[in-house]
């Protein structure tokens, strides 16, 4: 593991081992960190606009005491109320784990079907819904057909008037062990919904900035492109508060920008990140732009997440992955093809994983879907070849990935 933040005057990681939930080492950079930068985006005008610390907690304590106001009593198997935020505001979930209860992230891609699905399996105590969504929520719990407490999602501009107002007399409770729910849309079965527990959040938390080479302390992540409402889009809102990464996203409005290729990349190149992170579909429209070009070649890294890059010319071994220091791994081949194989990740002291469901040796693990091929010299490294339920089954046996 590489220290994060280790000189910065401004920021102090705290305790990561677990001792603290997200919640509580939010309450403590508000008294640690306060002037250190947690997100910036540019305003209509071009200018850089800075979330610090302090400003960017009161806005989640102000979301927090929202969701207490409205005095949610319904629980889900006895357990912590689930909250679903169909809405595009990242403060929120903090706000509802400061809260106590568990935000569950619903797409706004969701059709009003699916939708209704969610609800019925998941049983939320309320939904928070942004203006623009409103029409398919009502449509949704139409087809789901039992009542639901709906809200209006507080805006960013809302949250900020509140954190002007003096509430000491509106105490927030202790806080209990953290968890945050996530629509899979990936993994469409029975559970279309993970539960990610406090250790499950840190460690992700960690896993990018802590498990790197060097101190990302004060860099600028460029994350307009990445949705919010999915694992990593709703984990790396984590990055600032654990290794100090400051965050750059698109502008608070309302109803809230959808990011595109367009848009995303006329804001990164205002808010000038050494490092981005996005989806294989823009960074291929990027590629396609002189100006996208120019200004992915300007990077330290650029990452992505969610799907396969198309291959093309991107240079020598750009594709392949090495695995996270501390991780217990299995290699498990299989009969898909030649030299194709999955990895078992088993729960150890360093690495938790959402949920199990294989065993080897004795041992709980997950095993993923992903096939992987190693590379031809360095057994160390692997690159996706496709996944097992997505790939093409031919006459000869021969199967190859499915392209959309």
């Amino acid at each position: 593991m590489y220290p994060q933040g280790v000189n910065s005057a401004t920021f102090s990681a705290g305790p990561l081992d677990g001792s603290l939930t997200i919640p509580q080492l939010l309450d403590r950079h508000l008294e640690c960190s306060p002037d250190h930068p947690a997100y910036i985006y540019d305003d209509p005008k071009g200018n850089i606009v800075s979330i610090k610390f302090s400003q960017y907690i009161r806005a989640v304590h102000a979301a927090a005491r929202l969701f207490l106001r409205d005095n949610l009593q319904y629980s889900r198997d006895g357990g912590a109320t689930v909250v679903a935020l169909f809405a595009t505001t990242g403060m929120m979930v903090a706000g509802a784990m400061r809260a106590g209860m568990v935000p569950f992230c619903i797409s706004p891609r969701n059709a009003a079907a699916s939708l209704a699905n969610l609800l019925k399996e998941v049983k939320v105590a309320a939904v928070y819904v942004s203006s623009d969504l409103r029409s398919v929520l009502s449509e949704g719990i139409r087809i789901y057909g039992c009542s639901v407490l709906v809200f209006d999602a507080p805006t960013f501009a809302k949250l900020q008037v509140e954190t002007d107002v003096e509430l000491s007399s509106e105490m927030l409770p202790p806080i209990p062990v953290a968890s945050i729910a996530l629509d899979s849309q990936n993994e469409r079965n029975a559970e279309s919904m993970a539960f990610r527990f406090n250790l499950n959040i840190l460690d992700a938390s960690l896993a990018n900035p802590w498990f790197s080479t060097e101190d990302h302390c004060g860099q600028i992540l460029g994350c307009h492109a990445l949705p919010n409402f999915h694992g990593i889009g709703v984990l790396m809102q984590t990055w600032p508060i654990t290794s100090e990464l400051v965050v750059a996203v698109l502008r608070p409005t309302t109803p809230p920008i959808r990011p595109t290729a367009e848009n995303s990349l006329k804001a990164m190149i205002a808010t000038e990140p050494s490092l981005v992170l996005a989806t294989p579909a823009n960074i291929e429209t990027w590629s396609e732009d002189p100006i996208g070009l120019k200004f992915m070649q300007s990077l330290k890294t650029l990452s992505y997440i969610g799907a396969t890059l198309n291959k093309c010319s991107h240079g020598k071994d750009w594709d392949y992955i090495s695995m996270r220091e501390g991780c217990n791994i299995v290699r498990v081949p299989e009969d898909d093809g030649p030299g194709l194989y999955t990895h078992t990740y088993l729960v150890g002291p360093a690495f938790a994983t959402t949920f199990t469901n294989a065993e080897i040796d004795g041992k709980p693990g997950c095993s993923l879907s992903d096939l992987l091929e190693q590379h031809p010299e360095n057994p160390e490294l692997h690159r996706v070849y496709g996944r097992k339920d997505d790939l093409i089954a031919f006459s000869t046996a021969a199967k190859v990935p499915g392209q959309t």
